[in-house]
């Protein structure tokens, strides 16, 4: 699906700190939705979110959408606005 063809309401969480819940009990990540694309979510500032520590990750971070279960608005980043 192209990038235009995305709903409205995903594109619009971008620069907004979310969680990202992904299938099959895998891990929970938090970060900054970068941007949003047909076939991934890229969040930067993003932490691993383990049932007993956080892990804080490094550069970008590459979420194949097939694999994401669901995603929660935590709110807007007050360190990074849209730029266009």
């Amino acid at each position: 699906m192209p990038d235009a063809l995305l709903p409205g309401w995903i594109a619009s969480l971008t620069h907004e700190t979310v969680i990202v819940h992904t299938k099959d009990s895998g891990p929970s990540l938090k970060g900054v939705l970068a941007a949003v694309h047909a076939d991934c979510l890229v969040l930067i500032d993003a932490v691993l979110l383990e049932p007993e520590s956080q892990a804080v990750l490094d550069g970008s971070v590459v979420v194949p959408r097939p694999n994401v279960e669901f995603m929660q608005r935590i709110g807007v980043s007050d360190d990074h606005t849209s730029n266009g």
